[in-house]
């Protein structure tokens, strides 16, 4: 399935109840040329075993992870994540565990203002590329991401993103 934005395309939360902007599950989803933002839940979840396909998507001002993969398959690349995690407990990117086979891909974002670590990765994993700057705690967890041609810098940014 491809959801692609045209003409600023924006997924948002209506404001009622806590739900996930966009979940997939056991399904191969790509969304490109998105703005997701505002949800009181996670931005992105992709869990059972999903392939997500992520090009040229902004992901901001969500309270839990921006983005989330659990046993799931990830190929995440040009894309913004800022300003998520606002509850202070979540990430702006939280790759969990994948053992299967598929793609896990997280090459040329930007991570920036992201609440407690910019990207969590629950088990090893090689970013490539990413301009990571001002997330919480930390850019990255130190021992499961792996980074090549990144930038990290502690310099805490003036403001968040605003979207419009």
């Amino acid at each position: 399935m491809l959801i692609a934005g045209q003409s600023s395309a924006k997924i948002t939360n209506l404001g009622v109840g806590t739900h996930i902007l966009v979940n997939i599950t056991a399904a191969e989803v790509t969304l490109r040329d998105l703005t997701i933002y505002g949800g009181n839940d996670a931005g992105v979840s992709v869990s059972g075993g999903a392939i997500l396909h992520m090009d040229r998507c902004y992901v901001t001002g969500n309270t839990k992870n921006g983005i989330i993969t659990d046993k799931s398959a990830f190929d995440i690349v040009n894309t913004v994540i800022a300003g998520n995690g606002t509850d202070g407990l979540s990430s702006g990117v939280a790759l969990g565990s994948y053992t299967s086979s598929g793609p896990t891909k997280f090459a040329f974002n930007t991570v920036v203002n992201n609440g407690l670590v910019g990207v969590a990765c629950g088990q090893t994993y090689t970013l490539t590329g990413i301009l990571a700057n001002g997330n919480g705690t930390a850019n990255f967890t130190s021992s499961t991401c792996v980074t090549n041609g990144t930038t990290s810098t502690s310099t805490t940014p003036t403001s968040a993103p605003t979207i419009t």
